[in-house]
């Protein structure tokens, strides 16, 4: 991993982010790849503004396979602020998608409309997960619940939307359902 300091955020690359975008940019034929990889970083984007404007910072930004990842000393913020820090970038997604629509850039305002909704499902450390355990507390029930009823809703959304169901379909709802069940 290849670590760069810039004033008091540590900027992590690691070697996992370069294999995937390489492997990615190698396959894809469309050209969504550079669309998705600008509305990923949009999206972070919009966090690291927050995370300013509320007298935060960020300790480090690491990119790996998966990802952009953000850690910031948000301890001492309050609710509405943390709420504020962990929404931005959704509504980053949100806003993009509607001038991208207004301006006649359908793939671009679809794909962040998707990253809008995908970062708002309750799982794992997701924005929508960490917007939850905000607003609801320490309610594993109440968490897992919510979890199932979100897999529940996207796996019906995918259903409508593909219109057909195949055996890697079912093992991705199996999949979130599994995370759904966790209790943190």
């Amino acid at each position: 991993m290849l670590e760069i300091k810039l004033n008091k955020t540590a900027l992590r690359l690691d070697f996992s982010f370069f294999a995937v975008m390489s492997l990615f940019f190698f396959f894809d034929k469309t050209g969504i790849g550079l669309l998705t990889l600008c509305a990923v970083s949009c999206h972070e984007l919009g966090h690291l503004i927050v995370i300013t404007a509320v007298g935060a910072r960020a300790d480090n930004i690491t990119l790996y396979g998966a990802g952009i990842r953000i850690s910031a000393s948000t301890q001492q913020l309050d609710a509405a602020a943390k709420a504020a820090v962990l929404s931005a970038g959704c509504v980053t997604n949100l806003t993009l998608c509607i001038i991208a629509y207004l301006l006649n850039a359908p793939l671009f305002s679809a794909i962040n409309a998707v990253m809008c909704l995908f970062n708002l499902l309750p799982f794992g450390e997701l924005d929508g997960a960490l917007l939850a355990r905000l607003a609801l507390g320490d309610r594993p029930k109440i968490l897992c619940t919510l979890r199932v009823v979100a897999a529940a809703l996207t796996a019906a959304a995918l259903i409508l939307l593909n219109g057909r169901i195949s055996i890697t379909f079912i093992i991705t709802c199996a999949y979130i359902l599994m995370l759904s069940q966790k209790t943190r």
